[in-house]
């Protein structure tokens, strides 16, 4: 009895072996269609089934962090703004020219406007990843709108220490005036 289904075993996986190297693997029916083809025509993997809700949970953690620090900066940024104009009035009733200081709030106050919209689309991007057929293509635009939230963030700064330039001239400017 062990001899049989010894034998029987034997030729089996003997006859596999040789079906594995003689016939090409689609016409057996075993694999042959590369992932992408397979998921351009629809058919989930069982992996990618499983990839997607770890991919998702993922993407949210990263996107409630970034949301958190991006929300901080702007907090802080906007209060700012908003110090810079309550000084830039005080100077103007001293009769000082704080013109050149409120277009720099302006400036700052628009480029933050835009980078948070623009950090609006990134985190649609990026929520929108784990649905792309090509991840690695939807990854990178992402990134990309991400970068130029960050950019345009790093404008808003930028206008705002250059208000705080123009406001200490203006400092300087009265307290000559003074003297």
């Amino acid at each position: 009895m062990r001899a049989v289904r010894g034998r029987l075993l034997s030729l089996v996986v003997a006859s596999a072996t040789v079906l594995a190297l003689v016939a090409p693997a689609p016409a057996v029916g075993l694999g042959g269609m590369p992932r992408a083809s397979l998921r351009r025509a629809g058919i989930a993997t069982r992996q990618g089934q499983l990839v997607r809700p770890v991919m998702r949970q993922r993407i949210e953690r990263v996107l409630a962090r970034r949301k958190a620090r991006f929300d901080a900066v702007t907090a802080l940024l906007s209060a700012r703004l908003d110090r810079l104009e309550s000084i830039a009035t005080t100077l103007a009733a001293a009769g000082g020219d704080v013109t050149s200081a409120r277009d720099f709030i302006d400036k700052s106050r628009t480029a933050l406007v835009q980078a948070e919209a623009s950090e609006a689309q990134a985190v649609t991007a990026f929520q929108a990843i784990p649905d792309q057929d090509d991840k690695r293509v939807a990854f990178r635009a992402a990134m990309v709108t991400g970068r130029s939230a960050t950019r345009e963030l790093n404008e808003a700064r930028m206008y705002s220490r250059r208000a705080v330039a123009e406001l200490l001239k203006v400092v300087a400017q009265i307290k000559a005036g003074e003297r």
